[in-house]
This record gives C-alpha cells, structure tokens and sequence, in this order.
C-alpha cells in the first residue's frame, strides 16, 4: 500500500487501536515508512534545529539515536514492493516499536501476529496515505433517497483518493518516459497530475501537450488542476499548454520543431493526456 509520512496522536489513536491496546496515554508518534532508521538518522544528525525541535516534540534528549528509535521507519515494516510478505522479523521489529513507544506490553501479553500488524498498518497507512484531486467545476449531485443522503455526506467529508502501489512505484521512481494505460476510473489521470505538480514544484517549465482533437478536452482538465492545486504564482508562470493535430508528418515535424527549442538546455516536461496515435511516433 503507498505510504507517506504522518503524525498520529491521541484521541484518534485511542479509537484506532483501542481492540489491541486499550486505555493508551498521550503518544506523539512520527512515521517515516520509506525510510530506514539509518536514513532518517543521517538526515537529521547534522541540522540542530530539527534535532532540537524534534526532541521537543518526543519528549527526548538530542542524541539523534534516541530520535529514530522513537520513530516509525520501514525497518518496522514490511518491503513497500510486496507489502503482502510480512515475515516473522517484521512482525518482531513492529511488536518492539509498539511496546516501547506507544502501549507498552500489548493487551493480555498479547503479541504482534500477523493479523495484529495488518490491522495497525491498514488502520494508520489507510487514511494517512491519501491524495486529493480538485474538480474544474462543482459536479451536479442528485439526492432522491435518504440512503443516497448519507452516502453523498460521506463522500463530501472524507472522500479520497487512494493511490495504488503501482502508482506509487511510478511517482517515485520517474522513468524518463512512461505510457500510462487503463479503463476509465483506473487513475491514469491522477499520475500525471501528481506529476506535474512535482516538477513545477521542482521549478521546471511543464508542457501539457494536446495531440488530437480527441485529447483537447481532458489536457485542459489537466492543466486547469494544475492550475489550481496550490502550485504558487511562479510555478503557475511555468505551466504552458500547447494544441497540436498530429494526424500527418507537417503537423508531426511542427511539434516536434516546437518543442525542440523549448528544450534547449537539454530537459523537456511533457504531459499528454489521451494521447492520440501518431503520439510514439512523435516521441
């Protein structure tokens, strides 16, 4: 499942795990589930200020140690690649971090079985790991039922995106060119919003590139949600969208000529949602 930082503390974490620990006391707890203790570690041991404010807020000395002994990091849990494969050693390295940061000895001598750490990792990763995805415009709700009701209040208060581990693998590990492919609803389009964001936060001009007449519609989806997904004032001067019809060699050549001199310093974002089919032969 994707995982990212975050920060639990009670009473959300009395709820979460009250069937495994009951009756916890306040616990501040910091995860970092794509790093190793080692990692975070060598990050933190040469900025004291992060050092002090970090051991204000676990309440430890400011040996950097002791801090990532306090967190949560992926030595405690499973490989993100195949996170179904929780060994004996994980459930282990979980069951210490548990008893020595958050509850103590477990209920009733209780120990970390397999079940026990699929229930505490779905429980903390589910709502902490989530994305959400702006609208260009206010969808158009129909409520007739009083199910209908309900479900729809629960969708405007804690809908969310869930991303999936492929997409995850994909975010981070940026392949210089990738196809995304799928049915509708599969989250291709989250992928490429996701992103982009990342590279005009990394200060790079993005391209959201239009190849057909088909792909109009959804690459100015794209590049008004870019638009408004926090990006700041600069970032929002980096964002070009660009319409082309690649449906002979002319209008192929002109492209890639385009976009040709806007790559002049060697590196070229580009983004094409429902890229048309002369799209491989443009790249």
């Amino acid at each position: 499942m994707p995982r990212h930082s975050w920060t639990r503390r009670r009473p959300c974490c009395v709820h979460l795990v009250s069937d495994i620990a009951p009756g916890l006391g306040i616990t501040k707890v910091i995860a970092f589930p794509n790093l190793t203790a080692c990692q975070l570690q060598q990050a933190i041991s040469g900025d004291n200020n992060l050092i002090q404010t970090l051991c204000r807020c676990l309440k430890t000395t400011t040996d950097p140690a002791a801090i990532t002994g306090l967190c949560l990091c992926c030595d405690q849990l499973s490989d993100p690649k195949t996170p179904y494969d929780v060994s004996s050693h994980v459930l282990g390295e979980l069951g210490d971090w548990w008893q020595r940061r958050v509850a103590g000895p477990l209920s009733k001598g209780q120990n970390v079985t397999l079940d026990v750490y699929k229930g505490l990792v779905a429980r903390f990763c589910g709502p902490a790991t989530t994305v959400t995805v702006p609208c260009t415009s206010v969808p158009r709700l129909s409520v007739k039922t009083m199910s209908e009701a309900v479900s729809m209040t629960g969708e405007c208060y804690t809908a969310v995106i869930t991303l999936f581990p492929e997409q995850v693998h994909l975010l981070h590990t940026s392949p210089a060119r990738i196809f995304v492919t799928g049915p509708p609803g599969t989250g291709k389009t989250v992928v490429l919003l996701l992103t982009g964001i990342k590279w005009l936060q990394c200060g790079h001009p993005v391209y959201i590139v239009s190849t057909c007449e088909e792909s109009r519609t959804a690459c100015s989806m794209l590049y008004h949600l870019l638009l408004h997904t926090g990006t700041t004032q600069q970032s929002a001067s980096q964002l070009m969208m660009v319409d082309y019809r690649l449906y002979d060699d002319e209008d192929l050549e002109m492209a890639v000529e385009d976009l040709s001199q806007a790559a002049i310093d060697g590196s070229l974002y580009v983004i094409a949602d429902e890229a048309g089919t002369n799209f491989k032969t443009f790249v």
